[in-house]
């Protein structure tokens, strides 16, 4: 699979959209509390929308599909539990109105109020620990679908996750909290309208009964397609899956 100069052109501004939007607020910063947690001034619905492109990504959106052809519609039972704890958080206000009401800007701190300043520092280094761990994950699964999807050599692997971290560093950085409000609404939008869009159009060209007896079959058959084998028990890596004729790698992830 690769991608034409169009697709490269869409990608590109995106990038740099994205880029510009993140520093062009940072001319609102003024002080800790605007970098850290944006002035405690962010709106319920940005909240959201923040919330949303940070939970659904390009692993999630991978996994999600894995899911389906498992499981079938029982694949959707983790997003309806994940949807009815967030809502019951939200309407509850549960953890989050007392950390609110605490004044504080991270939950160590909080820690420290309870607990004292030796628990503070060892939440702050698990929260360290654990932070660069999900996100170097994250960001190499994110790098390798990027190399695959594109057509570049898999040597490119480590460039790509490099050019991905600084991109993301130079606008938090510089703009903290705000930048990353401002980035997450404008990849919100662009996620949604394409999932909606990309939902449609396949429930438009195959049809709910047809996708529904099109994964009987497949599941049934222990193949996706034709020309891919798909792990029927689940625990081994999807050496082939086929979306609209692209296949995905048929090496186990590193």
């Amino acid at each position: 699979m690769t991608l034409t100069p169009l697709d490269w052109i869409i990608v590109l501004v995106y990038l740099a959209g994205c880029l510009a939007a993140g520093l062009w607020v940072r001319r609102y910063v003024r002080g800790v509390e605007e970098f850290a947690v944006a002035g405690r001034e962010m709106d319920v619905n940005l909240g959201i929308a923040s919330l949303a492109a940070t939970e659904l990504g390009l692993v999630t959106i991978m996994y999600t599909a894995q899911l389906g052809y498992e499981k079938g519609l029982a694949g959707a039972a983790i997003g309806v539990i994940m949807c009815a704890a967030i809502w019951l958080v939200g309407r509850t206000g549960f953890v989050i109105e007392p950390l609110r009401n605490a004044g504080v800007l991270t939950i160590p701190q909080l820690f420290e109020k309870r607990f004292g300043l030796r628990v503070r520092w060892l939440a702050g280094l698990f929260i360290v620990l654990g932070g660069l761990l999900n996100m170097g994950i994250f960001l190499r699964l994110g790098g390798q679908f990027l190399v695959w999807a594109t057509g570049m050599p898999p040597g490119w692997l480590e460039w790509v996750m490099t050019g991905l971290l600084g991109l993301v560093l130079i606008y938090t950085a510089l703009g903290g909290m705000l930048s990353v409000l401002v980035t997450d609404y404008l990849q919100f939008l662009v996620m949604g309208v394409g999932i909606v869009a990309t939902s449609v159009l396949v429930l438009m060209h195959t049809g709910w009964f047809g996708l529904i007896d099109g994964l009987n079959a497949a599941w049934a058959a222990g193949t996706l397609t034709a020309d891919g084998l798909v792990s029927k028990d689940g625990k081994k890596w999807h050496r082939a899956t086929t979306l609209r004729g692209a296949r995905w790698p048929q090496q186990a992830p590193a």
